[in-house]
């Protein structure tokens, strides 16, 4: 808390200076009384009265022991003291009652004093032994160290508390740092956990006059105390052997080693400009270095100052610490006492000799003695008494500024001068005005002002920046360091494997302090955020105020980022405005949406929440996202442990599934059957699994997802679409039976039910099972039927899919022209009512339909426009199919190498769908492109592999193509021949019609292979034939150019066939066909 900006909201500012001249800070506030008042100079009865009030109120809601039974419980990190006096049962046997009570009394009165000095909490007396918090209510930055502080000073005032009460008294206490459940507990404000239960193991541990510590308490405090090893222990609670260390003492923070210095290389290189300049020609300057905590502020500051002891300049250095500590530790009077070669402890004669020595050199007035020796804390005479008692608190606030200012003074008559006052964000505003009467100094002297501060608290930064005339401000602002520079902290802190270093790298976010206790605490925490780190953030959690507390709990529970309007839901409260969260540094703005400086911040706080406040907060954020964001709605229910979690994951998953995410849907639904209970909630979830597996082409998983639905139960309606996703699965795995049983009980189903709908489907999903086995006429039957149905069902999906199926059916009959008419319908269709996936499934056909009509441009653009939307939705067989549209377009335009990747892209497709009948048609492609670039023997390997696999998964789909171009390459007559029998067997039977082409294709250039005329017109004419009921460009300019070279090869090309050669030359040199054109120039 900032007592002078208290005082300036209850328009009493004018006694900020004497508040601060008295030493009151936030934690003896609480304690004045009227006399307090009155003896600090508030000499309005009227103001007396209104200060009183508000400090009533202060009290009321402050967070303290006293007022604690009224405070949520929480989860924090805190720092447990156990303390007690050795021998106590002895000393009970011994002395009187009343002797008793008085040396208890006194030892306890003794322990509860130092704790408070150092900003903990006595939560209770058990006995002789006091229990300490330090860390609740109120945490600290740094709270071990408070709670380290305080069991030395207590441990040191044994001796002089044993003179006092006359018996030789000795203590012993345990000390560990840990999570706690804190809260009003039994009429109190208490703690419990197993951390608690540690401190009093070790308590009773310690040897008499010891201290012990827990291994949490050794880690956080690596290179700031010394510790001694008292190995592994046994304590009763606990299943597995504790670590113990006896506490020796504090470090100097001066003498701690330092981390590296890393990765502030220009900032440096800006303040040793600024040093230089100082040295070489006395001009001064103030830097200003902000940032958050642990960022590097410190380590910046400390190579300043050794940059300026090796240029020669005399550094004095003081720290603002957070209240609790005394007013012993103000820092305005460290830096004097600094600037006169005094310690905190110097007796006051030892001060008055130090004032003396600058009075006699300096002949100094009377009036400003008197301050200089307030200033310095050097006894006063009557006479310099008087003249301070006579001063208003204004000419006392400006007299210690002067007496500070001519320190300054006198030091750089002796050399250029760096001053550091570091955590300037804990200034009051009495040492923000002589700070700012200091910087004027540097405007024309060899002075160097460095600060550090967070930017939670920049009123003197705001007050250098608008100073008319001061010195030259430095501003530094600290941001993340790089990972690469984070790697040499790594190194000089811990050797961990290389993930776990990542790890720690990557959570740290670029948080120098941050990465270093991470790295410590990486063995034994395992993920967990370190209390040390935790005790950090929950104190910058505690400064805020009721509203800004609860709105930070809020937002960790909203996540890393969101908007404001979600924050003021969750927080009820639609006016809440987040300044005092940007300020304080906890979240910072982007855009339109607010987010946590830090990811650490937002884990911090979430862990602080217990499970029944924490299900509210994520309940509240549920009802926000609802028909907003599927996703987090879902997400928050299922925090909220609420039972509508389960539904809410599956509306999440179709969301995602229409949105052509299946991979992102696929884990919503399994989190959905994690928690659905009910059979027709897991029902509902098991198709839709099913669903968004088959989707993103996992036809196996799929199918074993239908089949688990259909044994857990569901409506009949559920049922059939079950049966119908199946089916869809049977067919990739080509398990066609099998797959028409399926669609035959769906329908089944749907027809009992009266679903027009799923009777579509049903007549839908039966053609396509007919289509890749050559049952032409039926595939066209139940596709009209499909169309039909849909119709009459008013069903715009099912009327699209439609008139993809009857696309199908006239592509599998050889109508090529009534096909690409159905497939470009489709398309536009499922453009105009947003059908993205009955679109990319269809755009690949009527690519294929381009290239029959020989309209390669077009059919090579849609194609790669086929093959990108696939990709972008997660559509792996339609990406296949347009893949092969590419390439049949591409080996016409003798685009070999483009046509190489695409089929190696095929191939991996269908291993990873397994949808084996799609390889022999890859293989079969890639013999065209091994045969055109002359690897003869090649392309015969893979014909030969692709026919095997044919057989195996069936002959209707590819088989006449690659009998025929087997057939081909085959240099055994009589193999040749039985291979062009069994093609033409199956060609007059139920086969798709692009075998027809293809075979022909291949046949007509087996004929020319051969010399054999006759063969070619055979070839040509049968080819003419079958595409004779509807024209197609493809057929036509093959069988016209096999009647050329069946011509050519008789020796008797006619001025007719000669100009039908030129004609078909002219044709293909138009579309760029150079396949097509191969032999018409001989």
């Amino acid at each position: 808390m900032d007592v002078s900006a208290w005082l300036e909201q209850l328009g009493l500012g004018e006694y900020a200076a004497a508040f601060a001249a008295n030493h009151v800070d936030a934690a003896t506030l609480h304690q004045l009384t009227a006399d307090d008042l009155r003896e600090i100079g508030v000499g309005s009865v009227g103001h007396r009265r209104r200060l009183l009030d508000a400090i009533a109120q202060l009290k009321a809601a402050a967070p303290t022991a006293e007022a604690a039974t009224a405070l949520d419980t929480e989860r924090r990190p805190v720092a447990v003291l156990f303390a007690d006096l050795c021998g106590f049962t002895a000393l009970s046997r011994d002395l009187p009652d009343e002797r008793l009570h008085a040396l208890l009394d006194g030892y306890l009165t003794a322990a509860d004093t130092i704790v408070k000095r150092h900003g903990g909490m006595v939560d209770k007396h058990i006995g002789d032994a006091v229990m300490a918090l330090f860390g609740a209510p109120l945490a600290h930055d740094d709270d071990v160290v408070r709670a380290v502080r305080a069991a030395l000073e207590l441990r040191a005032r044994m001796p002089a508390l044993s003179g006092e009460l006359g018996r030789e008294l000795a203590m012993h206490a345990g000390l560990t740092v840990g999570e706690v459940i804190v809260g009003g507990s039994g009429g109190g404000y208490t703690a419990v956990g197993e951390t608690v239960n540690l401190a009093a193991r070790l308590t009773a541990l310690a040897p008499a006059g010891e201290i012990f510590v827990s291994e949490p308490v050794r880690r956080t405090l690596t290179g700031r105390a010394m510790f001694e090893a008292r190995g592994r222990h046994a304590l009763k609670g606990f299943a597995e052997p504790v670590d113990v260390w006896r506490l020796s003492g504090l470090v100097d923070r001066d003498a701690a080693e330092p981390t590296p210095f890393v990765g502030r290389g220009a900032e440096l290189a800006q303040i040793a400009a600024l040093v230089e300049s100082c040295r070489a020609r006395c001009a001064g300057a103030v830097i200003y270095v902000r940032g958050e905590p642990g960022i590097g502020k410190s380590r910046l500051v400390g190579e300043t100052r050794a940059l300026a002891v090796a240029s020669g300049i005399a550094c004095h250095v003081c720290h603002v610490l957070d209240f609790g500590a005394g007013h012993e530790r103000d820092p305005l009077r460290r830096l004097a006492d600094s600037l006169l070669g005094l310690v905190p402890d110097s007796v006051p004669a030892v001060r008055a000799a130090a004032v003396a020595g600058v009075v006699a050199a300096a002949a100094v007035e009377p009036r400003l003695e008197a301050f200089l020796r307030e200033l310095a804390e050097a006894p006063l005479t009557p006479g310099l008494r008087g003249l301070i008692d006579a001063s208003d608190e204004a000419s006392r606030r400006a007299g210690r500024h002067e007496a500070m200012a001519m320190l300054v003074e006198r030091a750089l008559a002796d050399s250029p001068l760096l001053l550091v006052v570091e955590d300037l964000h804990w200034a009051d505003a009495a040492l923000v005005e002589a700070l700012l009467r200091v910087s004027r100094i540097a405007t024309d002297r060899p002075l160097i002002l460095a600060l550090t501060s967070r930017p939670e608290n920049e009123r003197l930064y705001e007050a250098l920046r608008l100073q008319p005339g001061g010195a030259p401000l430095a501003t530094i602002d600290l941001g993340p360091l790089r990972a690469q520079d984070a790697v040499a902290i790594v190194g000089h802190v811990a050797r961990l494997p290389e993930a776990i270093q990542q790890r720690c790298i990557e959570r740290a976010g670029g948080n120098p302090l941050f990465l270093e206790q991470l790295l410590r605490n990486a063995a034994e925490v395992a993920g967990e955020l370190p209390p040390s780190l935790r005790g950090l953030i929950v104190a910058r959690v505690d400064r805020l105020g009721a509203a800004d507390r609860a709105a930070i709990h809020a937002a960790a529970v909203l996540g890393q980022r969101f908007d404001i309007a979600a924050l003021r839901a969750v927080v009820v409260n639609p006016a809440y405005v987040a300044d005092r969260l940007l300020q304080a540094g906890l979240l910072r703005a982007d855009g339109m949406e607010l987010v946590f400086a830090h990811a650490l911040i937002c884990e911090a706080v979430q862990r602080s929440l217990l499970a029944q406040p924490r299900r509210v907060l994520h309940g509240r954020a549920a009802a926000w996202f609802a028909g907003r964001d599927p996703i987090l709605r879902a997400s928050h229910l299922d925090r909220a442990e609420s039972p509508e979690a389960a539904d809410a994951y599956r509306v999440a998953a179709e969301d995602r599934l229409q949105r052509y995410r299946p991979a992102e849907a696929l884990p919503l639904a399994a989190r959905g059957l994690e928690l659905a209970a009910e059979p027709a909630s897991r029902a509902a979830l098991l198709l839709l699994k099913g669903d968004v597996l088959l989707d993103g082409g996992r036809a196996r998983e799929a199918l074993a997802a239908y089949q688990e639905m259909l044994q857990v139960g569901g409506d009949d309606r559920s049922r059939s679409l079950a049966l119908l996703g199946s089916a869809s699965a049977r067919r990739i795995l080509d398990d066609l039976p099998t797959a028409l049983d399926d669609v035959a009980a769906a329908q089944g189903l749907a027809e009992k039910g009266g679903w027009l709908d799923i009777q579509a489907r049903c007549r839908f999903t039966r053609g396509n099972l007919c289509f890749p086995q050559g049952r032409v006429e039926e595939c066209l039957v139940e596709h009209e039927a499909a169309l039909d149905l849909a119709e009459r069902a008013g069903s715009a999906e099912a009327k699209a899919r439609a008139l993809g199926g009857l696309g199908d059916a006239e592509y599998a009959r050889g109508r090529l022209v009534t096909c690409g008419a159905h497939f470009q319908r489709c398309v536009e269709e499922s453009r105009r009512i947003g059908l993205g996936r009955v679109e990319v499934s269809n755009l690949p056909m009527y690519a294929h339909t381009l290239l029959f009509a020989l309209r390669l441009d077009e059919a090579i653009a849609v194609a790669r426009e086929s093959v990108a939307l696939a990709v972008a939705v997660g559509q792996k067989r339609a990406e296949m199919i347009a893949n092969h549209a590419c390439v049949g377009a591409l080996l016409e335009l003798a685009g070999y190498d483009e046509a190489r990747l695409r089929l190696q892209r095929c191939r991996a497709i269908v291993k990873e769908l397994e949808a084996w009948r799609f390889e022999p048609e890859n293989l079969a492609f890639l013999a065209d492109v091994e045969l055109a670039e002359g690897r003869h023997d090649v392309a015969r390997s893979l014909v030969g592999e692709g026919l095997v696999l044919a057989r195996k998964t069936g002959m209707a789909y590819w088989g006449p193509a690659l009998l025929a171009f087997n057939a081909r390459l085959s240099d055994q007559a009589d193999a040749r021949d039985a291979l062009v029998g069994e093609c033409e067997t199956l060609l007059g039977g139920n086969v798709l019609a692009h075998n027809h082409y293809l075979a022909r294709h291949h046949l007509i250039a087996l004929g020319r292979d051969m010399g054999d005329p006759d063969f070619i017109e055979q070839q040509c004419g049968r080819l003419s034939a079958y595409y004779c009921q509807e024209a197609m460009p493809l057929a036509d300019f093959m069988a016209r150019r096999g009647r050329v070279l069946a011509a050519a090869l008789r020796g008797k090309l006619s001025r007719e066939m000669a100009a039908e050669a030129q004609a078909l030359r002219d044709w293909s040199a138009r579309i760029g066909a150079v396949r097509l054109a191969a032999g018409l120039d001989a």
